[in-house]
């Protein structure tokens, strides 16, 4: 079965009709491919590499400069087009807009297919957003509760067993932590609570099958269906049966006959 969502014919499958003008998708006598992860207006993201040149094995070098950057504090890895000849410096956060040097995504980017100097750069970016939100972590650290009735939430964090847990729960009942200061000073065990948030994210970043998603939130693609149909799902409709029995059972209301019995 095809996978295809626009044919070569470009026909729309869902009314079986040339496509409309009217349509948004509709653009030069054929469909445009709908843009799968689309950041909203307001998007901190973090920049990561600066390819100026594009890709190389796109075939197309040169033609789009892109970046590669990480979304906070969602933390996808995105490919995204910018202006030719912006200033731009590695680990620059950027808000999408309007007036923003970065422009579209062009695709979406597992920790797989970064380069290397986005691996490199990737442990202390995460660091500098959590450096930069330290109240919305330190909410995490305070309010943080169990997910099942044999596992918390604060054990999930390297290095944290049962009486570390035990530990943090007890010091924020008697007070709710308020800085990273504050948590490294009255838990002497962990040194710096910062890079254990950092190893945690690091670690649902490059694990695709991890069970239990603290701080990353997974994107969903686009579910078939809403807006075009695979070529291979297209309606075939009533074909007529005619009057031939299918076997030796009788079809509807008709009366039973017996298959044709070859006399020679």
């Amino acid at each position: 079965m095809s996978d295809r969502r626009y044919s070569d014919n470009k026909r729309n499958y869902n009314n079986s009709r040339p496509p409309s003008r009217n349509n948004q998708n509709y653009k030069g006598g054929q469909y445009k491919k709908p843009t799968e992860f689309a950041l909203p207006t307001g998007t901190a993201i973090y920049i990561l590499d600066i390819l100026e040149h594009g890709h190389i094995r796109d075939g197309r070098s040169g033609q789009f400069p892109l970046v590669q950057a990480i979304e906070c504090p969602d933390f996808n890895l995105f490919e995204l087009s910018y202006k030719r000849g912006a200033e731009i410096k590695l680990q620059d956060k950027v808000v999408l807009g309007p007036n923003s040097v970065v422009g579209k995504v062009r695709k979406r980017l597992t920790y797989h297919k970064l380069t290397q100097t986005s691996k490199d750069l990737l442990a202390s970016t995460i660091e500098m957003h959590i450096e930069d939100s330290e109240q919305l972590y330190l909410t995490f650290l305070n309010t943080a509760g169990p997910i099942t009735t044999k596992r918390h939430k604060l054990s999930l964090l390297p290095g944290v067993g049962q009486k570390l847990l035990w530990e943090i729960i007890d010091q924020r009942n008697k007070a709710p932590f308020e800085s990273y200061a504050d948590f490294d000073e009255r838990i002497k065990t962990i040194h710096s609570v910062k890079t254990l948030i950092s190893k945690r994210i690091l670690n649902e970043i490059i694990d695709d099958e991890e069970k239990h998603y603290l701080f990353v939130t997974r994107r969903k693609p686009r579910p078939k269906g809403d807006g075009y149909r695979p070529q291979g799902d297209r309606p075939q409709g009533n074909r007529p049966q005619g009057n031939r029995p299918q076997g030796n059972r009788p079809q509807g209301n008709r009366p039973y006959k017996k298959p044709y019995e070859k006399r020679f």
